[in-house]
């Protein structure tokens, strides 16, 4: 059996990651308890319930039943491990694995495309103060916006759709 939750690996017949002590319970059979137990798995795709099941280590203490008895002789089997009936699996765990993870998950695209949006406001910045100036005049403020807006609409990409070039020999703004 596999864990339905979301980014759990927990898998009794695995070879590579054995997992022991932990108990695989079926979804219920109560349709509103079922629906919470999806929403709680975190997952998007469809899930057979019938088939589905979330492993002893989505539950918290407080989720399973006490046995008297074990309490008494101080005595926890680890094969007798009964849910509450209105028990639902921690919501917390998806949490706290986006929260640790958003560093590994996080991939050089989304890097990018992260780095290039804030490219995108600073063109905009430039764009509103290249607005102001006057082609033809030689001024160094000048020279030096078009040439970081130059270098930025390049950097992302988009060397064609550079509005201004700088004439480095003669240091005179004109439109392209």
């Amino acid at each position: 059996m596999r864990c339905a939750v979301f980014g759990c690996n927990c898998d009794n017949k695995s070879k590579k990651n054995p997992v022991s002590g932990v108990k695989f319970f079926h979804f219920p059979k109560n349709k509103d308890l079922a629906k919470k137990w999806l929403h709680a798995t975190g997952r998007k795709d469809k899930v057979n319930l019938k088939n589905a099941c979330v492993c002893s280590k989505r539950f918290s203490e407080s989720d399973f039943k006490e046995n008297l008895q074990h309490k008494l002789l101080n005595y926890t089997p680890s094969r007798y491990r009964g849910l509450k009936e209105d028990a639902i699996p921690n919501k917390n765990y998806l949490h706290n694995l986006m929260s640790k993870s958003v560093h590994v998950l996080c991939s050089d695209k989304a890097k990018r495309l992260f780095f290039r949006s804030r490219m995108y406001f600073r063109i905009k910045e430039l764009n509103r103060s290249l607005s102001s100036l006057t082609l033809g005049k030689k001024n160094d403020q000048n020279c030096h916006l078009i040439f970081l807006y130059s270098l930025l609409k390049i950097f992302v990409g988009k060397k064609d759709n550079c509005k201004y070039n700088m004439r480095s020999q003669k240091g005179q703004l004109s439109k392209s």
